[in-house]
């Protein structure tokens, strides 16, 4: 059911489900907000949220033919919370939540989409951190320029760790005129640099020195790291894709418009990351299981053993008569000389690691 008028802004409602499927468009018209009538329905709203976040429902509303909409409760809770701004002691609170904004006794988790959470990072500057984190990256993309200058106004460690993971975790990178203006507000800052060095690093990752089958692997990888709001820029996280690659995932392979040529390529080194595992006794969902288990508490190998090891399997397949970083030998170098993450699954799947690969 869709109603419509010719001004205001669009919030999503579904008649007769939760407010969690709500789904068609309603627009309202912003005069009709200063109506007796509008306040009132916004004190009920109101009421409504408080109620749920005693129980701890917050952002979970699970009443059937609810009559707000959840848009409309969203923007009441971004409203609510410009209107008490000033309280410095609440937005402390809220700040220094682990949860991100995310705990179901907490306003935050009523806000439902990052057009909520721009607003709170424009106004509130003690929450920017928060919203940074909670944004998926369409406000980035929309206004890049604002977020990154809100961040160097701020000018602290979290607010920076907030856009950082925001950058991480959509798999967005810090724009080439702006990583140098980063950088720089980082050391003047004090803030840690090393967790980020995949994200502020001068050179641009080459898609073009990437065999087929390593295109499709540092996918998978930039998709697992983001579970763990950690870089995929590493070894261990391309190892994790390759392993994807051989267990059985589904892969669409025309999403890469890959060649014949590409594909008779990818064929061959997702062959030959077979026998590597057959020969060392691997199964792959297994060493992939292993691996992601040990990267709970095992950081990964960091930026610069990745850019090591790009030279590495690089100059060992110019040894083979071709170019690039082939799935083969990113394998074959962890199983040669493992991290310590790569060590401890291999030790989960019982492997007696004999010190080389041959």
């Amino acid at each position: 059911m869709e109603q419509s008028k010719e001004q205001g802004p669009t919030i999503r409602v579904k008649v007769g489900a939760s407010a969690a499927q709500h789904g068609c468009e309603i627009r309202i018209d912003p005069e009709e907000l200063a109506s007796d009538e509008a306040l009132a329905r916004r004190a009920e709203i109101r009421k409504c949220q408080r109620e749920h976040l005693e129980q701890g429902l917050g952002g979970v509303c699970l009443v059937r033919d609810c009559p707000y909409f959840f848009g409309e409760c969203a923007e009441v809770a971004c409203d609510w919370l410009l209107a008490h701004r000033n309280d410095e002691e609440l937005m402390r609170g809220l700040a220094e939540n682990s949860s991100l904004g995310r705990e179901p006794h907490m306003i935050t988790s009523l806000l439902c989409s990052d057009r909520y959470w721009m607003r709170i990072a424009r106004d509130i500057p003690a929450l920017r951190s928060v919203a940074f984190a909670r944004m998926r990256g369409y406000e980035l993309v929309v206004h890049r320029d604002e977020v990154f200058r809100l961040a160097f106004e701020t000018d602290t460690p979290v607010a920076y760790d907030g856009l950082l993971r925001m950058l991480r975790v959509t798999g967005l990178r810090v724009p080439k005129d702006l990583r140098a203006n980063l950088k720089e507000h980082l050391i003047r800052c004090g803030a840690e640099l090393d967790p980020w060095e995949d994200l502020l690093a001068h050179g641009d990752f080459d898609d073009d020195e990437l065999s087929p089958a390593m295109l499709v692997a540092c996918h998978f990888a930039g998709t697992m790291a983001s579970m763990r709001h950690a870089s995929w820029d590493q070894e261990e996280y391309w190892l994790l894709g390759i392993l994807r690659l051989v267990e059985g995932a589904p892969i669409d392979l025309d999403e890469f418009a890959f060649d014949d040529e590409d594909l008779c390529s990818y064929d061959e080194d997702v062959k030959a990351v077979r026998g590597l595992l057959a020969m060392r006794g691997l199964d792959a969902k297994d060493f992939s299981s292993e691996l992601w288990q040990a990267l709970k508490s095992w950081q990964g190998s960091g930026f610069r053993a990745r850019q090591l090891l790009w030279e590495l399997v690089k100059a060992r397949a110019e040894e083979r008569g071709v170019a690039g970083v082939w799935a083969r030998d990113v394998l074959e170098h962890a199983l040669r000389s493992p991290s310590g993450a790569v060590r401890h699954a291999l030790d989960g799947c019982h492997v007696y690691y004999r010190g080389a690969f041959r």
